[in-house]
Formats: C-alpha cells, structure tokens, sequence
C-alpha cells in the first residue's frame, strides 16, 4: 500500500512538473534573483514509463527556477533518439547512456559515415541500471534460461544494450537464439502481463514507475547474474558497473538483483551558447539535495563527480568554464 501511494503521489509530482516547465509566462525573476530569459531549452530524456523522463521533469524545473530558461523534458525513446535529436540541433540537451555516446561521436554503430561529431558533454551523475523481469512462475531462473523465447530488449532509443548484455553474459544472438523485440517500458510491462513475451531486460533508473506498478499488478522475479556472467559483461563492457538494484526497490524483490549498471552523461551540442551552458550547470549542480528530494536519481548531479570520467568526447567550453570557476578541474 505504501508503494502504491508513492506511486500516485510521484505521477501527482510529475503532473505538477510539467506545468511547470510548459509555462510561458512573461519574464520575471528566477529564484536566485536573476531576470529570466526567452531562451528555451528541451531536454530529450526517455519514455513516459522510465525514470529518464521523470529525471528530466526535475531538471527542467531547476533549470527554469534557478536559471531563469523556460525549460521542458521530452518524452523519447532514450538515448539513441536522444543523440539524433541533439546531433540535428533541435533539442538542447540529451540524457543518454555513456557507450552510445561515445560511439556516435566516433561515428560508430548506427552513425557508421554520420559521426555526430557535435556533440558536446555537460556531465555524469545518474546510472542506468539493467532489469530482467519475468514471472513469478516462469522456467527463466538465469539468463542463460531465455534460449528460445521471446524477450522484450528495451525501447527502440536504445537498441543495443539489451543484446550487448545478453551476447557477453551467454553468448546468445538475437534471432538466433532468441526473439528479440523492442518495446517502451509500459508496452513492454504489459505484454508481459498478457503472456505476449517471457522476459523484460530493460536498462533504465530505479525504481521504474512501469515496472513498480507491474510488480504490483502481478507477481514477477528479478534475475541476477552469476559471477561468470558478471565477470564476462565487464571484460566486454569496461565502462560499466557491477552494482545491482537494492532489496526492496519493487513490491516482492526482497534481495539484492546483481546486474550490471551504465553511467548516464547529459550533452548538448557545440554551438549553444557557452553562457547558457554555464548557467545550466550551475542552476543543477548548485541544487543537488534540492533535485534530490524530486527524484533519488536528479540529486545524483553533483558537483564533486560530475566532471568525473567524462572521456573520448569533449567536454562543452561553458562547461568546462564553470567546472574551473568551481575549483573540481
């Protein structure tokens, strides 16, 4: 019950959000007392049933109460639309995971002959953390159990780290091995619901609205990895984590799950202008613990660790700026 009613009051926070950052209003003073700005900036963050999107209704409300920039978060289909949108200039900000970031600069994957050679990095906080959902009385008890059946691998945003997981912890082969197929986190909550797949493997922040209520509707079972599997995904993987989802994150998930997690990079591109980026960063990093208490994953910015681990691509000049004017570079 308590978890339902944290739900509810979390959608309250977000409706609440959203008017905030769709506000037009004429400009006046923002919080620190500084005149508010016609300037716009949208952030691409992730699918209405992730907490990408709820992580950039809070920023987008900071931005807007600190820095005076009427601010909004987008609703998309993670990290790879989020590149594009950034990538063509017609949103300002993305939030996407570091991998993906770093091979479209380079020009790798998808963006093989179309390097998105713009981009530029603000900073590190949150970390995407993998799910792999299945019902309570399914025959999947490891992630070696999904041969031959139907997996969810995430929204089509971010298409790769569904199989880049399953291929270096079991050597599997979407299509091969397993039905493959790509579904936002509410689309993918129900069909797991209605028995039209056997497995969620998702890679987003906890805990996720999509699948607290899912875990609320039915009974489900998170999957943890062996030591051989975690041990393989690192070696294949170096950038990511071995930090899992803590116990009692989801109605019935009484342990740890041991999965692996990415760090989440906000960017932006070359060209925006290196005050409203130094205006952006402070009006984050200088509200933490205020992010914090709208969502666990928002006061992960922080100012002592944002500028940490942010490689092989550069770092944007306004926020380069502030990182030096604050002492940590």
């Amino acid at each position: 019950m308590k978890k339902l009613i944290s739900l509810v009051l979390t959608l309250a926070l977000l409706l609440s959000l959203g008017a905030c950052s769709n506000n037009e209003a004429s400009p006046s003073s923002s919080a620190d007392g500084a005149p508010s700005s016609t300037q716009t900036i949208s952030i691409g963050s992730g699918t209405s049933g992730g907490a990408f999107y709820m992580v950039g209704a809070a920023l987008a409300q900071t931005i807007q109460k600190y820095a005076g920039y009427t601010a909004n978060s987008e609703a998309t289909g993670g990290t790879s639309e989020n590149i594009r949108l950034v990538k063509d200039e017609t949103t300002t900000i993305g939030m996407g995971m570091c991998d993906d970031i770093i091979a479209a600069y380079n020009g790798e994957r998808e963006f093989e002959g179309d390097a998105a050679n713009n981009l530029r990095l603000l900073m590190a906080g949150q970390t995407n953390t993998f799910h792999i959902i299945v019902n309570a009385d399914s025959d999947i008890y490891d992630l070696s159990d999904i041969s031959g059946k139907r997996v969810s691998l995430g929204p089509t945003g971010a298409p790769y780290f569904g199989p880049d997981l399953i291929e270096a912890a079991t050597g599997y082969v979407n299509g091969e091995d397993y039905t493959g197929q790509y579904l936002g986190h509410d689309q993918a909550a129900d069909a797991l619901q209605n028995g039209d797949i056997d497995v969620i493997i998702a890679t987003l922040a906890y805990p996720a609205s999509a699948y607290a209520n899912l875990a609320l509707s039915i009974d489900v079972r998170f999957i943890s990895l062996t030591d051989e599997q975690m041990n393989n995904v690192l070696t294949a993987h170096p950038s990511w984590k071995d930090e899992g989802i803590p116990a009692d994150m989801y109605e019935g998930q009484t342990e740890e799950v041991r999965v692996p997690s990415i760090p989440v990079w906000l960017f932006t591109y070359e060209s925006v202008d290196e005050e409203v980026v130094y205006n952006i960063c402070k009006a984050i990093l200088e509200n933490s613990d205020e992010l914090g208490t709208i969502h666990a994953d928002a006061g992960k910015y922080r100012i002592e660790t944002a500028s940490v681990g942010l490689t092989d691509v550069p770092i944007h000049p306004g926020a380069e700026k502030y990182y030096r004017d604050a002492g940590v570079m």
